[in-house]
Parts: C-alpha cells; sequence; structure tokens
C-alpha cells in the first residue's frame, strides 16, 4: 500500500488534529495514551525507532473511544485487544483498563 492511501486510511479513523502526525516521515507508529500527549515512533536510517513526542493538549478520553469505535475497523476489536483497518494492513492495538479504552497504537508500517 503505497503512503499517500495509508495516510488516508489512518485520517478516516483519526481525529482532525491528529491528521500532522501522519505526514511525519519515516512514521511507524502513532501512539495515542490517555491524558498523555500524542507520541509517533520514526525509523531511523540505522533501523531503530525513536519516539518524538509531539505538541498540543494531552489526548482525551472522547479521542480515543473515537477511533476505537469507528466502523472502518474490520470485525472491531479481537480478544487480544487488536483490530484492523478495513481493506489494509494497517493494525491497532489498544490498552483497556477497567473497561476503557486507555491507549491506543496504529502500526502504520
Amino acid at each position: 500500500m503505497e503512503v499517500h492511501d495509508r495516510t488516508l486510511r489512518i485520517a478516516e479513523i483519526v481525529p482532525t488534529r491528529f491528521w500532522p502526525l501522519l505526514d511525519t516521515p519515516n512514521l511507524v507508529h502513532v501512539i495515542l495514551d490517555l491524558d498523555r500527549n500524542a507520541a509517533v515512533h520514526v525509523r531511523l536510517p540505522n533501523g531503530r525507532l525513536r519516539v518524538q513526542i509531539c505538541d498540543g493538549p494531552p489526548v482525551t478520553d472522547a479521542e480515543l473511544c473515537y477511533i476505537a469505535d469507528h466502523t472502518r475497523q474490520e470485525a472491531g476489536w479481537g480478544a487480544d485487544n487488536c483490530s484492523r483497518i478495513s481493506g489494509s494492513t494497517i493494525r491497532l492495538s489498544r490498552i483497556v483498563t477497567y473497561g476503557e479504552t486507555s491507549g491506543l497504537t496504529i502500526h502504520v508500517e
């Protein structure tokens, strides 16, 4: 899947304030944890990952619910708390605390 296609598919399920993260060069993961700033993992030329903490307000419960409940997900969440975006290889993983999504990672690469 080409980068532009992948970016558009992810943009369909995340709130607009996170769209600039999708333009990060060498993007591997988008990390959204409740009450923390969003972060991304980027791949360095040597193959290692580097985390970059993003500016802006912390991730809210409403934003996590928006993504976790989005209809573009294929067959909802599995028992392992993983899902995929329909028609793509983009995976999502979530952390559930007391029955609520408290963290979410979008696996781009």
